[in-house]
């Protein structure tokens, strides 16, 4: 029996709508829209859970213990693609609660983002990540990235936000231009998160 959608707060909804590359910093200002922090379909990886003995709201509360249950699953995530979805669509709403200013974005011709505007993560790639047998899972970069500082300015011909390891195990950093004016990456299919979240760097 498929589970409520109910794991993460308010009333779950669809993913924004795909903006084009070239209007994002100024799509804000133009026209404000509700952040999405909360995309539905992910009740067939909230059955799974339950199926395996755990349940699905204390993963989304712990997102090392997300980690760790995905890298265990990983193959069979990989393997069914309705479920693997399903998956990807529930790190990312953990994600998008573990920061007030985090929320699903997307960006026309590229996969779907969750993050702030400092950094962003693609939960595709978190996953498959994860099915690799050589992935160590453990780590605490998404912790780090809930509680560090977000910065506001960067200085010219500086690489990175000045908080990331400079590793790209975070995920990609999009600590944006000089004088804060982040906005997306350009390139949203690289640097994107490994399954050690203890480096991924947006």
């Amino acid at each position: 029996m498929a589970q409520a959608e109910d794991v993460f707060e308010g009333e779950p909804g669809g993913l924004p709508e795909p903006m084009p590359r070239g209007r994002a910093l100024y799509r804000e200002a133009e026209a404000p829209t509700s952040a999405v922090r909360h995309v539905g379909g992910y009740a067939p990886f909230v059955d799974f859970c339950e199926a395996h003995g755990v349940r699905a709201g204390d993963l989304a509360s712990d997102p090392e213990r997300l980690i760790s249950f995905l890298h265990e699953h990983g193959a069979r995530l990989a393997a069914d693609g309705a479920l693997g979805a399903a998956a990807a669509v529930f790190a990312g709403n953990t994600i998008a609660w573990l920061r007030p200013d985090a929320r699903w974005t997307a960006y026309e011709g590229a996969p779907p983002l969750v993050g702030n505007r400092e950094r962003q993560f693609e939960t595709g790639r978190l996953l498959e990540a994860c099915a690799a047998p050589t992935t160590n899972p453990s780590g605490a970069s998404l912790p780090c990235w809930r509680t560090g500082p977000v910065p506001n300015r960067r200085r010219p011909g500086r690489s990175g936000c000045g908080t990331c390891p400079g590793d790209g195990s975070l995920g990609r950093c999009a600590a944006g231009e000089v004088d804060g004016a982040a906005g997306p990456a350009e390139s949203p299919g690289r640097d994107l998160p490994s399954a050690r979240l203890e480096g991924t760097r947006a």
